[in-house]
């Protein structure tokens, strides 16, 4: 049976500290910050009072995380991948063309 509970045996993405900076300074230099999101995949937390309150992380990654939390919170579709990835373990698979009537 697939460990579904060992994520490291999926690939995981590099990931790029994440750097903490005061309001204050985040608001004096957020063109910068966000350029820097923007084009390096840096992500900042921003603090106020030494308390982190906020995050500046880049759009596409926000938008993956919605979509993955989306699909993890589907009890169905995870039941269906479950089933797949089981059916992967056993080695039961089925040709592309057979599953989607086309060849790839």
């Amino acid at each position: 049976m697939y460990n579904y509970l060992a994520p490291l045996s999926l690939p995981i993405a590099i990931r790029i500290p994440m750097v903490t900076i005061s309001i204050t300074d985040a608001r004096s230099r957020l063109p910068e910050l966000v350029e820097d999101v923007s084009n390096h995949l840096s992500e900042y937390v921003i603090t106020k009072h030494g308390k982190a309150e906020a995050m500046l992380v880049p759009a596409e990654e926000h938008e993956a995380l919605l979509e993955t939390l989306e699909i993890l919170s589907d009890s169905k579709g995870m039941n269906r991948i479950r089933k797949g990835l089981d059916d992967l373990a056993r080695g039961e698979t089925a040709p592309f063309e057979d599953v989607f009537g086309e060849p790839l």
